[in-house]
């Protein structure tokens, strides 16, 4: 079939009908070019269903759209089979099966509309047409679970989506489809409009991010995040493809000729207007890996000659090996002109995956694969579970996992890093659900469902890097909902019960951009700020718990599949 006769096809068909045409084309380039013709005819955005909602077949969800004259030429195409069934990972990792009703699935469905008025750059159907796409919130994945990235090839390469029970209800899709949108407008608000720069926080209500004598200070962690916010909205519909490709352009093209950078590191924070280095911070070598991640993200997402030359630039440049600093195998964390290099280093397990991973995949400069084996990993028992942690704020088992694609997968330790996560939130989970039970009242407002440490402002006009289990930092009874939001890939069930909970009991939690950085229950605090990065990990979880969005474009990266082949990772039998 043509693309005349698809663009004829997909004009007089339903919405419904544009997306059981997919599902009956031979090749996953035609189903992509069916949808491409669908949302020009149709002004329609097919959206990623995700790969677990059940789906029994189109002729028994739509029996009118083939019986229609116009769909004639879909009769004669061949049905795809549905995916085989995975394992549940979290009966592998030990935890108690969930019910059908309580469980969380891969993937919200067309059908999430956002409950908030305001637009961003969005496209959002209306009438007959949103009517249209509501019903498709029924169909399951035949369609979306074969246009899914496949897991031939590479052992190492992308996976399925998350792979859970159960269709998530309804209101959760909503909800966590209102999330998302309101995190992505923080980096469609927030990022500079000539540099492309992500700032380090901004006002909940929104408005201009924190202004300093130095000019508007930009995250350079929060800007990767930035970049696979953009291969995620323009996925999902929120922003058009071409929008989104130019602010990725622009912002690789600002950071190749323009930020400042030592060796191919860049500085913790940059003035989002010039680049130049602000507020005397450090060259930091984990926040410029997160950059790096989201740079190679965009890279593989877009497919754009531009964007892949200056991703691979920035990469190539980084001299990993100076960050070694004499060392044969840890980094350290980073580097003043001031003082020369912090002498703490990536000794122990952290959020540094990712960072390791990367220094040993480069092209141009990399550091030994026994680089990988000589940091720490001590255990911890706690909350019922038994795991690796080097410190306590959560964030530290969420970073490296919004972009490399552990699931399924253990290192010649033996050690699967995607449980790890798993059983470090269950803990933090358990661990401050019975302090909420303390008679003292300290932690007032800690249960099942309102819980959530790590690494935030402290309410003081200060930072904390507080976290659980061990108790670690001055713990006061702040709760911080990026750490169940960084968590939905590991945890749907929990955190999104968390993060519906903090919006119900204490609204003035969640706004513009999402939730606040962090909050007390019991005396009512609620921080004025939104984080970057409390935005970035709560999108990018959310976005591959709905699809692999972000796994999906980053594994194809053939330098981190290179590394973690050099670590000893093989696919665990799932």
């Amino acid at each position: 079939m043509d693309r005349r006769a698809l663009r004829g096809v997909a004009a007089a068909l339903p919405a419904a009908g544009v997306f059981l045409l997919a599902s009956r084309l031979p090749c996953r380039a035609a189903a992509e070019d069916a949808l491409g013709v669908a949302e020009e005819a149709v002004q329609v955005r097919p959206i990623y269903l995700g790969p677990a909602l059940n789906f029994t077949g189109p002729t028994d969800a739509f029996p009118n759209v083939l019986a229609s004259p116009v769909a004639a030429p879909l009769r004669d195409l061949p049905q795809i089979p549905a995916p085989a069934a995975a394992e549940n990972p979290r009966e592998a990792a030990g935890v108690p099966a969930q019910s059908e009703a309580a469980a969380v699935p891969a993937a919200y469905a067309a059908s999430a509309v956002s409950a908030e008025a305001e637009r961003t750059e969005s496209l959002r159907p209306a009438g007959p047409r949103a009517a249209e796409l509501g019903r498709l919130g029924k169909i399951s994945g035949r369609i979306s679970g074969w246009l899914k990235p496949g897991a031939s090839g590479d052992s190492l390469a992308a996976q399925s989506a998350a792979e859970f029970d159960a269709p998530l209800a309804p209101d959760d899709r909503r909800f966590l489809e209102d999330v998302s949108r309101r995190s992505f407008r923080y980096f469609l608000e927030q990022a500079d409009k000539k540099t492309g720069l992500v700032a380090d926080r901004a006002p909940r209500a929104g408005g201009l991010g924190l202004r300093k004598k130095s000019g508007r200070a930009a995250s350079v962690a929060a800007t990767g995040f930035g970049l696979s916010a953009l291969s995620v909205g323009a996925k999902r519909g929120w922003i058009p493809r071409r929008k989104a490709l130019a602010r990725a352009r622009k912002t690789l093209k600002f950071l190749a000729a323009n930020a400042a950078q030592e060796r191919g590191w860049f500085y913790h924070f940059l003035d989002a207007r010039t680049g130049a280095r602000a507020w005397n911070s450090e060259v930091s070598s984990i926040d410029t890996a997160l950059l790096l991640a989201g740079a190679m993200t965009a890279k593989q997402f877009f497919g754009d000659a531009e964007i892949s030359r200056l991703a691979d630039e920035i990469y190539a440049r980084v001299d990993f090996p100076w960050m070694l600093n004499g060392s044969p195998n840890l980094l350290s964390m980073g580097w003043t002109p001031e003082q020369g290099f912090i002498p703490a280093r990536w000794d122990t397990y952290s959020e540094h995956m990712v960072l390791c991973l990367l220094a040993m995949g480069s092209p141009t400069r990399p550091i030994p694969a026994s680089a990988w084996d000589a940091w720490a990993r001590p255990e911890v028992r706690a909350g019922g579970q038994a795991f690796i942690a080097g410190t306590a704020p959560l964030f530290i088992h969420q970073y490296s996992h919004a972009y490399v694609d552990f699931r399924g997968k253990k290192d010649r330790r033996g050690l699967d890093y995607f449980e790890n996560s798993v059983k470090a939130t269950l803990a933090q989970r358990r661990v401050m659900s019975e302090l909420g039970q303390d008679p003292s009242g300290k932690y007032a407002g800690w249960s099942k469902d309102i819980w959530g440490l790590t690494s935030s402002d402290d309410g003081k006009g200060g930072y904390a890097a507080w976290g659980a289990p061990p108790l670690e930092g001055p713990i006061d009874g702040t709760v911080v909902p990026s750490a169940p939001g960084g968590s939905l890939m590991f945890t749907p069930k929990e955190s999104s019960a968390a993060l519906r909970a903090m919006r119900k009991r204490y609204p003035k939690t969640y706004g513009r951009y999402g939730f606040a950085d962090s909050f007390h229950p019991a005396t009512g605090r609620v921080n004025n700020d939104v984080l970057g990065i409390d935005a970035g990990i709560t999108l990018l979880s959310a976005a591959n718990l709905a699809g692999g969005d972000v796994w999906e474009s980053f594994m194809k990266n053939p330098e981190i599949i290179r590394a973690m082949k050099a670590a000893g990772f093989k696919t665990s039998g799932r």
